[in-house]
């Protein structure tokens, strides 16, 4: 018997940024072992000064600009690297701010494959995990774990000059025994957090 699909729930819509959670439990597993937890970010960015075209963040480059406007609290490290031999792929690492030390977490980061897709007014990044098998990145082990077995999806779709709009879902493992709710929503909470600042950003840019 296959699991029904799961809606997504409204988690917070401040800032005019809506954070949707659609989750299932450990047991959907034994029914259906591919399923994923999903948080959906949706939001639109407006800026309508003169000469100011959105436009120029619908590259790579907005990953480095998300990092810049997000490096004091909540991004530690964002490494992009583009592939010399193809300019739809990169790799991109994500080192998140320690949280949670006081209760034992660790540190949580995430490696992935990128490759964009640009279609009409769409622009498609697509993530896949890749598997840190070599610490590449120096990290220590005992105090920090990679997202594994992650996905997203993060769709630029530019509307007009001065419309943006921004889709973004994440996809993770459900986890195999039930967690508080402020741990299992920490990561949507931090990336709405991280999305929305910067979207400010870029409202008040000239």
């Amino acid at each position: 018997m296959m699991t029904s699909e799961a809606p997504y729930k409204l988690l917070c819509s401040k800032d005019n940024v809506l954070l949707k959670y659609k989750r299932y439990i450990p047991n959907d597993l034994f029914t259906d072992p591919t399923l994923k937890n999903t948080f959906l970010i949706d939001f639109e960015i407006c800026n309508s000064s003169p000469n100011f075209d959105l436009g120029r963040f619908c590259s790579f480059n907005i990953f480095k600009l998300i990092f810049e406007v997000n490096r004091e609290d909540a991004i530690e490290s964002l490494i992009l690297n583009e592939n010399p031999n193809d300019s739809s792929s990169a790799e991109l690492f994500l080192l998140f701010k320690k949280k949670g030390h006081d209760f034992g977490l660790k540190q949580r980061y995430m490696l992935l494959n990128i490759d964009l897709t640009i279609s009409d007014i769409n622009y498609v990044f697509q993530g896949t995990s890749v598997y840190d098998t070599t610490n590449k990145y120096g990290l220590n082990p005992s105090t920090s774990e990679q997202i594994q077995d992650a996905s997203a999806v993060f769709c630029m779709s530019l509307l007009s000059r001065d419309k943006l709009r921004i889709q973004f879902m994440l996809n993770l493992p459900i986890p195999k025994t039930e967690q508080p709710s402020y741990i299992e929503n920490s990561l949507g909470m931090i990336m709405k957090k991280v999305l929305t600042r910067t979207k400010v950003f870029i409202e008040n840019m000239k």
